[in-house]
């Protein structure tokens, strides 16, 4: 009896020593971040081998002596990069904090920061589809936090009775053949753990087929409308034998000298002559052809010359008078 209550009385010290850990750690970071403030953090992922990450901060507030910015504990940052107002920026990643440091020199108050850096492994193979997760908890107050998930050229979204993004709120789009993934924070508290899944696979040679046959249905969409256009533009297009009989004497006269005119056509001046009409009436007669689409004037040199609008169709034009 004396080891049992010993070995509880042992696990209670334990329990209540972990809660004073916590209790402390959250104490000491609110004490040391207390002083900074970020404006707003956009943090962007381009999935691949190697995945690309990249961090914009901008800080309302600011006055510790380096930028430290924890990394999920499944990154291994490579080639880190950093720039600030001056230029590029001495940084480095810490293995023992897990936390990406650049040295800002004596800046402070209001500035902006652009973090890069490469890392491996971020892409899980469950077979059906690929998983992607991560999560960071908020350290610094911050107004505004955005995070972007790029998916590799040629991957989209898992088809799965699961959802394929959580939180389910996020924004999808393309850019190209790359589909992304973007949420956004406003305001998240001190301490918040924000965590985000991905799943996605690749789409293979079947979504090019697929975008060869929709492409191919759009031309063929295109083309059949096209044809269709053009029927009906030309449904009530006649040729010049069947017309003739329902024109005016006036203008039967003048299309038949058209058409009996050299190289199918003859000069407005010598229709003046060869019609006895004033020169007004003949212009008159001409301008109302034209508009209809039965005859074309062109101008050759000072003079109109003028031709057939439309064909000439069956006519015996030996039969023509005159």
């Amino acid at each position: 009896m004396t080891f049992i209550r010993d070995r509880t009385s042992s696990r209670h010290i334990f329990s209540f020593s972990k809660i004073f850990v916590a209790l402390f750690s959250i104490l000491l970071i609110s004490t040391v971040v207390s002083s900074t403030q970020i404006t707003s953090k956009s943090e962007k992922i381009v999935l691949g081998n190697p995945s690309n990450v990249s961090m914009h901060l901008e800080y309302g507030e600011f006055t510790s002596r380096n930028i430290i910015v924890v990394v999920p504990n499944t990154h291994q940052p490579r080639k880190v990069k950093g720039y600030g107002p001056g230029g590029r920026l001495p940084c480095r990643y810490d293995e023992v904090d897990e936390a990406v440091v650049c040295d800002p020199g004596e800046l402070e108050g209001n500035f902006s920061v652009n973090i890069t850096y490469q890392t491996s492994g971020l892409m899980e193979n469950k077979g059906e589809y690929f998983l992607f997760e991560h999560s960071k908890s908020v350290l610094i107050p911050t107004d505004y936090y955005e995070f972007e998930v790029v998916l590799p050229e040629g991957y989209g979204l898992a088809e799965l009775n699961k959802t394929s993004i959580e939180p389910p709120d996020g924004t999808t789009g393309s850019k190209g053949r790359e589909i992304y993934v973007d949420w956004t924070e406003k305001d998240p508290s001190l301490g918040d753990r924000l965590s985000y899944t991905v799943r996605y696979q690749d789409l293979g040679p079947y979504s090019l087929v697929k975008d060869q046959i929709t492409l191919l249905a759009i031309l063929g969409v295109l083309v059949l409308s096209l044809f269709v256009v053009f029927l009906w533009k030309n449904r009530d297009r006649k040729t010049i034998a069947s017309i003739l009989p329902v024109l005016k004497d006036d203008e039967r006269e003048t299309l038949e000298l058209i058409i009996k005119g050299e190289e199918g056509g003859m000069y407005q001046k010598d229709l003046v002559e060869d019609l006895e009409y004033s020169k007004a009436k003949v212009s008159r007669l001409v301008k109302d052809l034209e508009e209809r689409g039965l005859i074309k004037k062109e101008k050759r040199g000072r003079k109109n010359y003028i031709t057939l609008g439309r064909e000439i169709g069956d006519l015996d034009v030996s039969n023509l008078s005159d």
